[in-house]
């Protein structure tokens, strides 16, 4: 199925074939809507979602038959958390370089001040449970006296996206007990909703003290105020001009920083060294050409800086998990 391009669910699922289902609910204080739809070639896929004041609650079951890519092309601030309880998937987000793809039974929150975004699933059965944050209210959840909020609070300040645990987490029992609890409520109405509130809101406790315990990011990374000033200025630098050659002598010599604290510094500033930094944004450029049918994989691959197409498709399935010709083959939708 070629790529669709729409700005909403409800359009999405006109273009599949067969018969698409959808339930909506609406209350003073809630929004629930449940969609489900399928196509005879590519599987189904079933979201039910619940809107509750300052909070959205997701569950998402999909059965594909065919490799599934879904582009989310919403430019807005967002906070949000994800549960994987059966099968994987990678997401790219805008502004983070390293890619998050919790596998089975795994969760992270991530911050994003951009939401464009990509995500990739592979055929089979996937499960996994969404929380979407209001960001007022998000922001209002975090005590600014306790060190360990930081480092999310200063990246929601300077709009910085960031991946609060450094790697997905595995599920604790708490967590599973809690999802459990949200997917086989058996109350209705009203009192359901109170329900799931709650249940959302310990969701979140469970997740924060569990990502905040694992996360090794500081404020201030330990590096003084005039190099971290300048580490963000070689940040900017790396994201306007990642397509031409960049060497560390140059940007030391650039921001006046010797090569030692411009490998160090930039890497415990965030949480990447500089040029894992640099490949992550020209494989992600690599990734939207292909996705886009912009350019053919040899043209991309010396977009990109590659002389072999053989070392370009080494690379890009190292970082995405698949070659570039199933990066322009995958079933894509946009929402």
């Amino acid at each position: 199925m070629d790529k669709v391009t729409v700005t909403d669910i409800d359009n999405f699922l006109e273009h599949f074939s067969e018969p698409v289902h959808q339930y909506r609910q609406q209350s003073p204080r809630y929004v629930v809507k449940e969609t489900h739809f399928s196509e005879v070639n590519n599987g189904t896929c079933t979201f039910k979602e619940v809107r509750m004041p300052h909070i959205t609650l997701l569950d998402m079951v999909f059965e594909l038959k065919n490799d599934l890519r879904i582009t989310n092309q919403t430019a807005q601030e967002e906070v949000s958390s994800v549960f994987v309880l059966e099968g994987s998937f990678s997401s790219h987000f805008t502004g983070i370089y390293q890619n998050t793809a919790p596998g089975h039974q795994r969760h992270n929150l991530l911050y994003t001040p951009n939401a464009s975004s990509n995500h990739y699933f592979n055929q089979g059965v996937f499960r996994a449970v969404h929380l979407n944050y209001e960001m007022r209210f998000f922001k209002s959840l975090l005590d600014a006296t306790d060190p360990r909020f930081g480092p999310v609070l200063e990246a929601i300040e300077m709009k910085k996206p960031l991946l609060v645990a450094p790697a997905d987490l595995p599920l604790p029992t708490g967590i599973q007990q809690v999802l459990r609890d949200i997917q086989h409520c058996a109350l209705q109405g009203a009192t359901r909703h109170l329900y799931l509130e709650a249940k959302a809101m310990e969701l979140f406790t469970w997740q924060i003290e569990q990502v905040l315990a694992t996360s090794n990011l500081k404020p201030d990374a330990g590096l003084p105020k005039a190099d971290r000033e300048k580490l963000q200025l070689v940040q900017a630098f790396i994201q306007k001009n990642y397509l031409k050659p960049i060497t560390l002598a140059e940007l030391a010599k650039q921001f006046g920083l010797n090569e030692f604290k411009l490998k160090n510094g930039y890497k415990k500033l965030f949480g990447t060294p500089v040029y894992q930094a640099i490949h992550h944004l020209r494989m992600q450029t690599a990734a939207d050409l292909l996705q886009n049918n912009i350019m053919n994989i040899s043209e991309v691959a010396d977009f990109v800086g590659y002389s072999h197409i053989s070392h370009f498709s080494a690379a890009y399935k190292k970082k995405f998990g698949y070659s570039p010709s199933m990066g322009k083959k995958s079933l894509a939708y946009s929402l």
